[in-house]
């Protein structure tokens, strides 16, 4: 069991060197072709919309910051022999469990939802111009699985769910000043969706999102308190269960 533990360590380590430029290679990747398909779309303001949608630009960023994060805290590990690089393991947990693992979630349901239902609120067949099949799955799709590895990998220690639900309705209200401002700057709405929806459909749907989002952060509180332990315990300093079993039969002998 050790063994495997280390060699997926391993792989996550590596896993984090590639996938951390890899996001910023998408990013290029979208500006290239967007310029050189630019003339499929209408405007100059649709291309700035495709590209720089707040959700998925917002995601991308986040998920390349923490694999970079992520990625230098087991680095430090390596090369020091510690279990703990304060301030980077700290940071990166604070970073997985209040943004990147509720946004890159609520990113995948709430975009395929509406996809599903109708892919012209979010997701106009006039972006197949500019984006291949492959990098819409990898904006909306493989941010999750990636997500769900890294519970799975490695503990994370959750602040108190005052902090962290707190920080995760600051980066809502950023979210949501961003789409408001493009409006107003442009009298058009980055999703056609919004358009759609009257202002108090509006102030509906951004409490809905916050609603679902934080129900995203207590689902992902409770799978790391399942895969690692009691939520109230910092599960990096936790004892392996198999270790205590292995504690408590050596210390029988000793009373009889």
């Amino acid at each position: 069991m050790g063994l495997l533990l280390c060699h997926c360590t391993h792989f996550r380590t590596w896993g984090q060197a590639v996938i951390h430029p890899v996001h910023h290679q998408v990013d290029v990747f979208i500006f290239v072709c967007g310029i050189l398909r630019l003339n499929k779309v209408r405007n100059t303001f649709d291309f700035f919309c495709l590209t720089l949608k707040p959700t998925e630009f917002s995601s991308q960023l986040l998920q390349a910051i923490f694999f970079g994060v992520a990625c230098l805290d087991d680095v430090l590990k390596r090369i020091t022999g510690r279990k703990n690089i304060k301030f980077v393991t700290a940071f990166r947990d604070l970073l997985f469990t209040t943004l990147a693992f509720p946004v890159s979630t609520f990113i995948f349901l709430s975009f395929w939802t509406i996809f599903l239902y109708n892919r012209e609120l979010v997701y106009p067949r006039s972006a197949d111009a500019i984006f291949p099949v492959w990098l819409n799955h990898a904006m909306h799709t493989s941010i999750v699985p990636l997500s769900l590895l890294e519970i799975v990998l490695r503990p994370h220690h959750y602040p108190s769910r005052k902090a962290g639900l707190t920080l995760l309705a600051a980066g809502s209200l950023a979210y949501i000043s961003r789409v408001l401002w493009i409006y107003s700057e442009t009298g058009k709405w980055v999703y056609p969706v919004f358009a759609k929806l009257s202002p108090v459909g509006l102030a509906v749907f951004f409490s809905l999102s916050f609603v679902l989002s934080a129900g995203i952060y207590l689902f992902g509180e409770k799978l790391n308190h399942w895969k690692w332990g009691r939520k109230d315990a910092d599960p990096r300093t936790q004892v392996p269960q198999e270790e205590k079993t292995n504690l408590k039969e050596t210390a029988d002998p000793e009373r009889d």
